[in-house]
């Protein structure tokens, strides 16, 4: 399991069966793996009477399981490709750009054979290697580390061995890019050791357009009633960046005890751009000509991880997570309107984000289980900013401390309550005043009810908060262009985030699954932007304010089949949500929205074609909304190569929209965006296994991304 932690971000018990023979037979075929896959299409068709009863997709505690069949796994390169494949109602994986969340867009936390794992770990993941997939919610068992939202990949041991993997990315259209990852795993018997080395370039033409009208404000001290600037790029505008990784993992695991230690370094820099726009302002306010913007970034990031698990006596356990992430960030740019002034503004930044986490618990009998959790998180920035308009230096701490009591009990085999209650103290310190001193209350209580083997219906009431972001909490005030600044703001409350969750999941066989949900989602006191005129300032002053509530209602159904043998694969989801904001800026929208995924597997070929409706989104800052988004992929497998091609938004526009209105100021804009555009991508694995998987206790059921503070 290679890396990705802090530089790039950091299932349940079951009832035995009582017939083995039935359900075990369907296991055997869709755990078998490499040279062994004929040998299991065999078995299937030998015992068909068995597979048919054998579930191969079915409710479990907590949740549900899924398990790939010999094709699916052929055909996927890595773990996100494997759940593309498989098409997990209760799962969205987005096509753009491969992200996983819940159904619902809430973040998972993975797991390989319940130890946590990073996003490098789930890249390096060889498909073959997986028997079973569980998505669960709130999980029971102390190996999840208290996460809310979990996928548990259940891999074959090995006695001793492991692979390496080659993966090779292109893309061209839309940007030309390419990347290259080396991920190599090792194990001997309870140990486990993996490197990966990653580097990626690309080159992005970009082109924009915006339409600002600024209201009722200041310009030399005069007041205007009303000025249009409206900013287009006459040609496309090259943006390049390039990205290096390097993660070192080590881990120790027995049925008892986990302990995992990671370590790396990344670089990511956006070299020297050059961005040419064509500018005119309405009434001759000032002259129309083209504006220059030469900007360039790099940062470079550290970070170490520790991951530890033990199984104490009486069943208790107690679990220590800890991690250290620091990064140094320097940002340039100079941005001039024909011969006006420039108007320049550098950054130099230095992060440390330090957190410590400890969970205990501990069962008390009676299918009753206690549990204490705290965490301890700090982050400090010391922001440097020079140029036109501000020379000053911005010294950030903030702390979050989080103390929780968990309590789960099972009323009987079918249904779990599940309670957490708790607080969360934040403290902010800004220049050596306090600016954030709060405490806020959190809580969960959730039910589970597992009807059978096809049916479950679970809830979830929360309250939750989250601190405003380093970049809205300081005293600078910065210059972007001849009509707009940007400040921050102090004692910005924290964000209160109420939600109610019901789903309803149905899997009557292992053709069909089906997934429902309504969610409610509230987001008080939410971040925005107030802009306002203030004389002695030319044009307006974007300022946060937390004068903000969002309040969004989502229903949701998505069905999965597969067919013709398993070769064909349908997922279709339907979905509806409304969302009104109040206080500054208030407004409403209610959005309709489709989905739909076929795949289709053909010897050794595979065809997938997905599309996604138009859709509009409404956020604390600004309206968006986007055109439909299509695609075709065609992959091949052999061995241990597989290749896929990808064909994108063709007949795209492959423009993302945006509006802000608000009595000084109102934008509409619109930029390209490399997910909405024409692209083709091809994607090369070659894996190189070797050693003896002999294991195979496993094959039955048994029951951090950093935020800047610079102002942008």
């Amino acid at each position: 399991m290679g890396a990705g932690l802090a530089c790039a971000g950091l299932a349940a018990a079951q009832e035995p069966q009582s017939e083995p023979t039935a359900a075990q037979a369907g296991e055997v075929a869709a755990s078998v793996t490499d040279s062994d896959t004929a040998y299991a299409d065999s078995i299937a068709t030998e015992l068909d009477e068995f597979v048919v009863e054998g579930r191969t997709q079915r409710v479990i505690k907590n949740g549900v399981e899924y398990m790939p069949d010999g094709k699916t796994k052929k055909m996927a390169h890595d773990a996100t490709s494997l759940l593309e494949f498989m098409q997990i109602p209760q799962l969205s994986v987005s096509p753009e750009n491969g992200q996983v969340t819940t159904a619902a867009g809430q973040q998972i936390t993975s797991f390989i054979n319940y130890v946590r794992v990073t996003e490098n770990d789930l890249n390096g993941l060889r498909p073959e290697e997986v028997l079973r997939v569980e998505v669960l919610d709130h999980p029971d068992d102390p190996r999840f580390g208290g996460a809310d939202h979990v996928i548990n990949y259940i891999l074959v041991k090995y006695d001793w061995g492991g692979y390496t993997k080659l993966t090779a990315n292109g893309e061209t259209l839309a940007r030309d890019a390419a990347s290259g990852t080396i991920y190599s795993k090792f194990v001997y018997k309870n140990w486990l050791f993996d490197v990966v080395g990653k580097a990626s370039i690309s080159k992005e033409d970009v082109e924009s357009y915006s339409r600002e009208t600024f209201k009722d404000i200041f310009f030399d001290n005069n007041h205007i009633n009303e000025v249009e600037r409206i900013s287009s790029t006459p040609t496309p505008n090259c943006k390049k960046n390039n990205f290096q990784e390097v993660i070192l993992h080590a881990l120790w695991n027995n049925e008892n005890t986990s302990i995992s230690h990671y370590i790396g370094i990344n670089r990511l820099a956006n070299p020297f751009t050059r961005n040419l726009t064509r500018e005119e302002f309405s009434d001759n306010l000032l002259p129309s000509s083209e504006a220059v913007n030469e900007e360039s970034q790099q940062s470079m990031g550290a970070a170490a991880q520790g991951d530890y698990f033990f199984t104490l006596s009486r069943k208790q356990s107690l679990h220590i997570m800890w991690n250290m992430y620091y990064a140094s960030t320097r940002r340039n740019s100079t941005y001039q309107l024909a011969d006006l002034t420039p108007i320049v503004a550098d950054n130099r930044e230095k992060t440390y984000v330090p957190w410590i986490e400890i969970e205990y618990t501990l069962p008390l009998g009676h299918n009753n289980k206690l549990g204490f959790r705290a965490l301890s998180r700090v982050a400090i920035y010391h922001t440097g900013y020079s140029g036109t308009s501000q020379n000053s230096r911005e010294d950030l701490s903030s702390t979050e401390n989080i103390l929780f009591a968990t309590y789960s009990h099972q009323l009987s085999q079918k249904l779990r309550i599940f309670t957490r209650l708790g607080a969360s103290y934040s403290y902010s310190d800004l220049n050596g005043s306090t600016i954030v001193n709060t405490l806020n209350p959190r809580f969960n209580f959730v039910t589970d009810y597992q009807i059978n083997q096809s049916n479950s219906l679970s809830s979830e009431l929360s309250w939750g908060n989250s601190y405003p972001s380093p970049s809205t909490t300081n005293d600078a005030i910065v210059q972007q262009n001849e009509l707009m600044w940007v400040k921050g703001t102090r004692n910005l409350k924290n964000m209160l985030l109420p939600s109610v969750y019901v789903d309803y999941n149905f899997i009557p066989n292992n053709t069909f699954s089906f997934s429902s949900y309504i969610f409610y989602e509230g987001m008080l006191n939410a971040c925005t932007f107030d802009y306002l005129s203030v004389p002695g300032y030319n044009g307006v002053v974007r300022t946060p304010t937390d004068n903000c509530d969002l309040h969004s209602i989502y229903l949701n159904l998505t069905g999965s089949a597969r067919l013709l043998n398993r070769s064909l694969g349908i997922k279709v989801t339907l979905g509806t949500s409304h969302t009104s904001k109040t206080g500054v800026n208030s407004d409403r929208l209610t959005s309709l929205y489709a989905k739909t995924w076929i795949t289709y597997f053909l010897g050794n070929f595979n065809f997938r074609l997905y599309y996604l409706s138009p859709q509009s989104f409404l956020s604390e800052t600004k309206k968006e909304w986007r055109r439909s988004i299509y695609g075709l992929s065609v992959g091949y497998s052999t061995g241990n190569f597989t290749a896929e091609a990808n064909f994108a938004d063709w007949f795209n526009s492959n423009r993302m929209y945006t509006a802000v209105h608000s009595p000084h100021y109102d934008l509409y804009n619109w930029d390209t965006d490399r997910d909405l555009s024409q692209r083709i991508s091809l994607t090369l694995t070659y894996t190189l296994p070797y050693g003896k998987k002999v294991s195979r206790d496993n094959e039955l059921p048994t029951g951090s991304h950093i935020n800047s503070a610079i102002m942008k």
